[in-house]
């Protein structure tokens, strides 16, 4: 996207690349994630490791040699008190890891978001993109009340744009639907930030175009093809294959 233009950020726009720093998922996952991810992978961890015993503890009971061994394991008291020990160690080991770890330096080619970010903000402008539609295809989500485009621009790239506002974001007096003032257009902007390219609106501003198809996002699709929905993103999918990749 090229910009030729800039204008001030508003109040609630200043606010809402506040809460980026503060709160935006820009250093790790959230402690409540970090639980989840331990439960998860200490879980993994455990089947993989009853799986292993178990087969461990045929072979052995198989061979004459160490089948008396492998039988008195099998009637241990000590065998029932190792089974509820592992994944309780496993998912101690777990925690420890994810906030230990949880939060990594930037490799040294990429830049660090949050200050990528606060150079937004102190710059205190926003960066105005035209673009030109040729067609749009609508998806809808959560029982149709989120609506969300999938637009053919006319360079022949295709870009993704739906609600950007973060989960959990409260900030208020901003528009987080493409579609409230007029998108979409044959024509229209995107105003964003100019590092970190955080979008703030979307205005339309030429003659409605109507989506050529309408369809809703499927959910149990693949979930590394859902991670490449994210609003403001070019989809690498031939615009033919649209619907059957995400409908």
């Amino acid at each position: 996207m090229t910009s030729e233009e800039t204008r001030p950020l508003t109040e609630p726009e200043r606010r809402y690349l506040e809460w980026w720093l503060k709160n935006g998922l820009i250093s790790g996952p959230r402690p409540g994630d970090k639980v989840v991810l331990s439960c998860m992978t200490s879980g993994c961890f455990t089947a993989v490791l009853y799986f292993v015993g178990a087969l461990l503890l045929k072979i052995l009971g198989s061979i004459a040699a160490t089948r008396p061994a492998a039988l008195q394991f099998k009637r241990s008291e000590w065998k029932g008190y190792g089974m509820a020990a592992i994944p309780i160690v496993l998912w101690i080991v777990m925690l420890i890891y994810f906030f230990t770890h949880g939060r990594r330096k930037p490799a040294a080619e990429v830049q660090d978001p949050r200050k990528l970010i606060q150079q937004d903000l102190d710059g205190g402008v926003a960066q105005i993109h035209r673009l030109r539609a040729t067609e749009v295809m609508l998806a809808l989500e959560d029982e149709r009340r989120e609506r969300s485009y999938f637009v053919r621009l006319d360079d022949g790239r295709i870009l993704f744009l739906g609600p950007w506002k973060p989960a959990g974001c409260k900030t208020t007096g901003m528009s987080f639907l493409p579609d409230e003032k007029g998108f979409p257009g044959t024509t229209f902007e995107i105003a964003a930030t100019p590092n970190y390219l955080l979008i703030l609106d979307v205005v339309g501003t030429g003659e409605y175009l109507r989506p050529v198809d309408e369809f809703e996002l499927n959910e149990d699709r693949d979930p590394f093809d859902r991670c490449r929905l994210e609003a403001g993103n070019f989809v690498k999918v031939p615009w033919e294959k649209i619907r059957g990749t995400f409908g």
